[in-house]
């Protein structure tokens, strides 16, 4: 992890920039995870969001080189979690596969969990955001 931006309940979006090695996944959740409890979220919408985060992370790490940025902001009645890499290439929601153990679960979950899933061309460079809003509070 490179940077990360602090944040308090009412504060600004939890920011933070990832190297994409090993253990990537595990610091981007416990900093969500943080953010979201600083910001008031009950277990359950925070197991949802977080479920997000571990999927969006991951896609980040296996499908594109290099670093990834983590974006979690936790607003009344939603959080919007967002995942930048260096990756153009959109993500392609592929069939679950239960037979070889090769996933293809991650983008159908966070479709599932989210109101809204979209990606967003990258403002300055290469790449792209994956960006995903979690309706939060009573179900």
């Amino acid at each position: 992890m490179d940077s990360v931006q602090p944040h308090t309940s009412g504060g600004p979006p939890l920011r933070a920039r990832f190297d994409g090695s090993p253990g990537t996944v595990g610091e981007a959740r416990r900093l969500a995870a943080e953010h979201l409890a600083a910001a008031g979220a009950g277990p359950h919408d925070a197991e949802r969001v977080l479920l997000v985060v571990s999927e969006l992370v991951t896609n980040a790490v296996r499908h594109a080189p290099g670093p990834c940025v983590l974006t979690v902001d936790a607003g009344p009645g939603a959080v919007r979690v967002a995942v930048q890499d260096t990756s153009p290439v959109r993500p392609d929601p592929r069939p679950a596969d239960l037979s070889t153990g090769t996933g293809g679960f991650g983008m159908h979950l966070v479709a599932q969990l989210s109101r809204r899933l979209t990606v967003e061309d990258a403002a300055h460079g290469t790449g792209k955001s994956v960006v995903a809003v979690v309706d939060t509070g009573p179900a």
